[in-house]
């Protein structure tokens, strides 16, 4: 019978396990496109690396040729300025980028400005360009640049390569935490905000398409003992819900807080919220106001009998600017 209520019948354990295949689906959909996406990612960036090692080790020597030691030092200072400077532009600030430093560049080569421009904002440099003034003016200044944008996009892809494996890591791990079968009396303390996160990348594909994701969270570790899986499905209903209800584009609100006597966990969207009629049947098991063939009306039935597994409670804030649910357990089961 259920691990939530020994009173359910066999029917109902069979939409239980359909449900928890319908939501699994969605997330293995969503887990295939965010491992997809770093891997073509690596697979350019190496590709890009080893042009872009090749280009440099054939124009080095060459380049370096300067009897000027002073100015091969602004060089690699250029080179490490440049790797290490790294400010996200929107659409908008690139084109203003490019356009000034252009007119800066122009001061000491106008033929090369705006291909330097160009290239120098596409690596994320874009401020103190006027400290290497030298290095734009010298005689051998397209050998000299052409160099320092080879090294600077080796760095820079590398760092790419490390962000790729980075996130592959965490949804990886983020799948090996979802997809552990603990058993009801495997019991283990966690930061109830990690097991949150775990949820948040799982379905990150979803949310980045039109849902911004804001979070609030104390910022000393929730522990929670608990069975992590049973805890993670709360969230992923939750969440899930929010989604649905904001039909992909909206806020997501997620806080995460402690006071003397609870642990308090609030997930907000802002769709058009519940309407007065269904408030009081949400919790009931097989309600549900999803299309045919999307959800057995269990998801929330599942979260409610969760939640007072653990003691806790879950109670809602609704209206017309979004919904609030707000979960509680006792700070006593914290660490």
């Amino acid at each position: 019978m259920s691990e939530y209520n020994d009173n359910r019948s066999l029917e109902e354990e069979i939409d239980l396990g359909k449900e928890k295949l319908l939501l699994m689906g969605r997330l293995l959909a969503g887990i295939a496109h965010e491992i997809n996406t770093p891997l073509g990612a690596l697979n350019a960036s190496i590709q890009s690396l080893s042009e872009s090692y090749l280009s440099c080790m054939e124009a080095l020597p060459q380049s370096l040729d300067v009897k000027d030691q002073d100015l091969a030092v602004i060089l690699f200072d250029l080179i490490r300025e440049a790797s290490a400077f790294n400010k996200t532009l929107s659409t908008r600030e690139i084109r203003a980028k490019r356009k000034e430093m252009t007119l800066q560049l122009a001061k000491y080569n106008e033929m090369y400005a705006a291909s330097w421009a160009d290239q120098f904002v596409d690596v994320g440099f874009t401020e103190g360009i006027d400290a290497f003034g030298q290095l734009f003016s010298h005689p051998k200044s397209p050998e000299l640049i052409h160099t320092a944008l080879s090294i600077i996009k080796q760095a820079k892809t590398i760092d790419n390569i490390i962000l790729a494996v980075d996130k592959i890591k965490n949804i990886t791990g983020a799948i090996k935490s979802f997809s552990r079968n603990d058993k009801e009396d495997e019991k283990q303390t966690i930061d109830l905000r990690d097991n949150i996160e775990t949820v948040l990348i799982l379905y990150k594909s979803k949310l980045k398409q039109g849902i911004i994701t804001e979070k609030d969270y104390t910022s000393q570790p929730v522990f929670f003992k608990c069975n992590a899986s049973e805890i993670m499905q709360v969230w992923t209903n939750l969440i899930h819900n929010g989604i649905h209800a904001m039909n992909g584009v909206g806020t997501l609100s997620i806080a995460v807080n402690t006071t003397q006597e609870h642990i308090i966990v609030s997930i907000q969207d802002s769709g058009t919220g519940i309407p007065d009629d269904i408030q009081q049947k949400i919790f009931e098991p097989y309600f549900t106001t999803k299309p045919q063939g999307e959800g057995t009306g269990l998801g929330l039935d599942i979260v409610k009998n969760i939640v007072e597994k653990y003691s806790g409670s879950i109670t809602f804030e609704t209206s017309s600017e979004g919904t609030k649910f707000i979960i509680q357990f006792p700070n006593h089961q914290q660490v």
